[in-house]
């Protein structure tokens, strides 16, 4: 007679208990999609990450290259001033021979 008297108490314990299995099973899913999730996020970010660092080099490389074309230029165009420094020198000792010859009268 006692085991009839316990097994409504094992059915609610079972229920309870198939209940309580049941939220774990979904919220076990909950987790393993938030991580899936997560993982896909990690990936694609991964994969931007590369190409920003691919890019980032291949811009550093261009910098380097025209900081290259730059001094040469600077270099040219220094060489340039210093070509018309001296042209200028030249102007102004020709202009002063020519004045001199002049105020002498040779022409």
């Amino acid at each position: 007679m006692e085991i009839v008297n316990y097994c409504p108490y094992y059915v609610i314990l079972f229920s309870a208990l198939q209940g309580k299995l049941k939220e774990e099973k979904g919220a076990r899913q909950r987790a393993e999609q938030h991580a899936q999730d997560k993982e896909r996020q990690m990936s694609m970010l991964s994969v931007d990450y590369r190409q920003i660092q691919q890019r980032l080099q291949k811009l550093e490389g261009e910098h380097r290259q025209e900081a290259e074309k730059v001094k040469a230029v600077s270099a040219n165009l220094e060489q340039e001033a210093h070509k018309k420094a001296s042209l200028a020198t030249e102007l102004g000792v020709a202009h002063s021979e020519v004045y001199i010859s002049l105020s002498q009268g040779r022409y």
